[in-house]
């Protein structure tokens, strides 16, 4: 026997199951959603949306737009101009350098971005907050928070970036 303490997180099937139809639809419709977006367990970016209103489809689409900045510089065709005569090991070190450059800095526009404030100064000056808006454009009123959770997982290669950070 199970001890109460320990929760057990029912399997996608069930708590499909213990939907009504409408939101069971929804909740199809966003897993498949992040399956052509080509995430990684895509019914529980769905799961978390549906269940606990965070702006899952959000997130995923604002890190991925972040990632197609840092793609940029993974790719060393993007450094071979910049190191002309160079050898290809060189060129390859030298974008993975510039690529671990970019997540840095992506990762930390993400964190400040998380932090809603510029947390180093002592002025009480106004923070921030990314909203997720409707396809239509509208605010859904949900804040895209903890980005930096995410950052790694939304790797599309689907790698978290290991060829970037060695490791």
């Amino acid at each position: 026997m199970r001890p109460v303490s320990e929760f057990v997180w029912p399997t996608w099937s069930e708590w499909l199951a213990a939907l009504d139809a409408t939101t069971r639809s929804r909740a199809e419709s966003l897993r498949d959603t992040f399956a052509r977006l080509g995430a990684d367990e895509p019914e529980e970016w769905a799961r978390s949306q549906v269940q606990e209103n965070i702006a899952q489809l959000g997130r995923f689409v604002f890190l991925r737009a972040v990632w197609r900045e840092i793609e940029r510089w993974r790719d060393p065709d993007a450094v071979a101009g910049l190191a002309e005569g160079a050898s290809d090991e060189a060129i390859e070190l030298a974008a993975q350098a510039a690529a671990r450059a970019a997540l840095d800095v992506a990762s930390g526009i993400v964190q400040l971005i998380d932090n809603e404030e510029d947390i180093e100064s002592t002025e009480p000056l106004p923070g921030w907050l990314l909203i997720e808006c409707e396809a239509d454009g509208k605010p859904s009123g949900r804040v895209l928070g903890g980005l930096h959770e995410s950052v790694l997982q939304t790797d599309p290669r689907r790698i978290e970036a290991e060829d970037i950070l060695g490791s």
